[in-house]
């Protein structure tokens, strides 16, 4: 099996992939975001890259909440312009995903948890025998590597996707 994290930003650099395959983890920035995904997605879904594939997707379009109102109305405006363009972002990555693929879970960042840090990323690399195509780790991959190890433990449960 093979299991997809993915962390959708709509900023630059922002639209990272975890895929990892027996114990190896790699990561996939997507340099355009949304559209460089679109291209890979479809890419991989005909040339049958990954035929016992799992992805799981952080949409924060499940989440229906104002974050962060402080500051000026400036400020908030503009966070509130982020927040949107991340919620439409992950939800149209949850859509074009299940265009393409079954096994599709897909995860509110409430649900998600706490972001880990370097150290905790490490302690799970290490103790689940993982072995990454890179030493360091920005937040965003570890968001996305975290989505993956959501994904191998819901599918081992046989759960229903979400």
């Amino acid at each position: 099996m093979t299991y997809i994290g993915i962390d959708p930003a709509y900023r630059k650099n922002g639209f990272t992939l975890c895929i990892i395959k027996k114990n190896l983890v790699r990561y996939e920035t997507m340099k355009s975001g949304f559209l460089d995904f679109a291209k890979w997605l479809m890419k991989s879904s005909m040339e049958g890259l990954f035929s016992d594939v799992v992805f799981c997707i952080e949409n924060s379009a499940l989440q229906n909440t104002s974050f962060d109102m402080s500051g000026p109305p400036a400020v908030v405006a503009k966070k509130g312009r982020n927040v949107g363009m991340n919620q439409a972002i992950s939800q149209c990555t949850v859509d074009l995903t299940r265009q393409f693929f079954q096994d599709v879970y897909e995860i509110s960042p409430k649900d998600k948890g706490q972001k880990w840090t370097h150290e905790e990323y490490r302690g799970v690399m290490d103790q689940g025998g993982y072995v990454a195509t890179k030493k360091t780790s920005n937040q965003d991959e570890r968001d996305a590597f975290k989505f993956a190890m959501i994904a191998k433990k819901r599918h081992g449960m046989g759960g229903t996707l979400i």
